[in-house]
């Protein structure tokens, strides 16, 4: 198995290192499509809530889940 990528941004942000993300995330998108940022300074709390919704969203039955479909939008809602 192919370890997810890790991409530390804060260098990035803090402008004093604006080429190794970008490289990284250029490295590792077509790679593997997907990946991991950290040093973003988002709080772990709106991280924690986002995936507790996830996971009750995802717990529901089809029926109830149904008015969060994603109408067709490949990055939202719900797609069985």
């Amino acid at each position: 198995m192919t370890e997810v990528p890790v991409i530390d941004v804060s260098g990035f942000l803090a402008g004093t290192d604006r080429a190794r993300a970008p490289k990284a995330f250029d490295a590792a998108a077509p790679r593997i499509g997907f990946l991991q940022i950290v040093g973003h300074g988002v709080p772990r709390a709106p991280i924690a809530a986002a995936y507790d919704a996830m996971l009750r969203l995802h717990a529901l039955h089809a029926a109830e889940q149904r008015p969060s479909l994603g109408a067709g939008h490949l990055a939202r809602g719900v797609h069985p």
